[in-house]
């Protein structure tokens, strides 16, 4: 009932609230049958318990449960840290197979900007990309992005992840941002980071757009990309990336995705002058683009692959490994 977005079950009960309910009365009922002795022990405990904790427990705790969450008026009791608590518990739990992140990541709009240029001239630029791919308008997504009380989540030492979610139906999406010169953010645009190592410039923005109905694939989506940028040498591998291709590769595992390139005289060359539908692929392993001579190209069944071509294909560690064996190395 808070609607705390971290707060995501692998498991959710059916009849809810009615199953809730009737667990609660069956045990009361219970209890009373059980006679008047359990009656009073009952409400023993639950005195002495309330005695203890205003007695002592209640100055020694910082922490308060989601109940205050679901009421706007007692905000000042809201505890800020249990999101933070189960933002680690989707940590451990991982990226599901359905969360399509390695499709967002390599689908994702890469802006490489070499000169300065301040927040809102970025965030003005990444609008006009996410309006290109998502029936919305731009003046939508910019009144989202520059709202104040949706702020940027600081990761790692130098970048920084935008999220929102709208009421549309839509696929997840990602814009990946590199600024060379780096840039100031101020508190009015990132949350407080609690990391005292941080750079005062980021040089990596990330912008992420979901639906409300995804809301638990939208939460395990940011998770893993901060711990992806978490990674130890992250920041120098993503300043020095010479692609786009290496900067999405910064943000994916090697064994999920693989890049064929088309040439004569390898395996690959029976692809050479066939089109996408021809090319049968293990499991649920799928082409996302194709490159030609530095145009991206997204392809459907009848896109025609020439030499030269290379293909960005996603799927699970054992296709990819197989589709390696069948179509890298000389011929």
């Amino acid at each position: 009932e808070s609607k705390i977005e971290g707060y995501d079950p692998g498991f959710k009960s059916p009849l809810y609230p009615w199953m809730q309910l009737a667990g609660f009365f069956l045990s009361a009922y219970l209890i009373v049958e059980i006679g008047i002795l359990s009656v009073l022990f009952t409400l023993s405990v639950v005195a002495l318990s309330v005695i203890w904790y205003f007695t002592y427990a209640v100055n020694r705790i910082e922490r308060e449960g989601a109940i205050f969450h679901v009421y706007a008026r007692l905000g000042k009791y809201q505890y800020e840290g249990l999101d933070h608590e189960l933002r680690d518990i989707v940590r451990e739990k991982g990226i599901r197979t359905e969360d399509q992140y390695v499709r967002v990541v390599k689908s994702a709009v890469v802006l490489d900007l070499r000169e300065m240029r301040s927040y809102d001239q970025i965030v003005e630029l990444v609008a006009e990309k996410f309006t290109e791919r998502l029936d919305v308008p731009k003046s939508v997504l910019l009144d989202r992005f520059l709202e104040s009380s949706e702020k940027a989540l600081p990761v790692g030492k130098a970048a920084a992840i935008k999220h929102i979610k709208l009421t549309k139906d839509i696929d997840t999406e990602a814009v990946l941002v590199r600024i060379h010169p780096g840039i100031a953010i101020g508190e009015e645009v990132l949350e407080e980071s609690v990391e005292k190592g941080r750079n005062s410039k980021v040089n990596c923005l990330i912008f992420l757009i979901s639906s409300k109905l995804k809301t638990g694939q939208h939460f395990r989506i940011l998770v893993h990309l901060s711990e992806m940028i978490e990674t130890i040498d992250f920041y120098d591998r993503w300043k020095y990336a010479k692609d786009e291709k290496e900067l999405k590769e910064l943000l994916l595992e090697d064994e999920m995705f693989l890049t064929i390139r088309l040439k004569e005289q390898s395996k690959s060359a029976v692809l050479i002058d066939r089109q996408v539908k021809d090319f049968e692929l293990p499991g649920e392993s799928l082409i996302t683009l194709v490159r030609r001579k530095g145009r991206v190209i997204f392809p459907r069944g009848g896109t025609l692959l020439k030499e030269g071509d290379e293909l960005f294909i996603i799927g699970e560690k054992v296709d990819i490994e197989e589709i390696r064996k069948m179509y890298c190395g000389p011929s």
